[in-house]
């Protein structure tokens, strides 16, 4: 079962809807959510099948424009400003 929230930036408003661990696991493989500077978002890729894998290791790169990215929790901070991030609300569950 995995929980997504929807977190929202204290300083500057930027929100995204994420989990608070670098990956979720789901039946078809593992997701990573990652931060794109070019897309200037939060993003999801496709980490693979072995859910055993540790994706902070992984050299991952955004499905949408192929830039190198880094996995993001919350914790990290705002990707845009750096300020703290707070959890609006719980909003799925599957």
């Amino acid at each position: 079962m995995a929980v997504l929230r929807e977190f929202k930036c204290k300083q500057c408003g930027y929100a995204v809807v994420a989990s608070t661990t670098p990956y979720v696991v789901l039946l078809s493989g593992v997701d990573a959510q990652c931060y794109c500077e070019k897309c200037d978002k939060i993003v999801k890729v496709t980490a693979g099948e072995n859910y055993q894998i540790d994706v902070t290791r992984l050299n991952l790169s955004c499905e949408t424009c192929g830039t190198p990215v880094k996995v993001w929790t919350p914790d990290m901070g705002c990707p845009k400003c750096g300020g703290g991030m707070k959890i609006v609300e719980s909003i799925i569950h599957f």
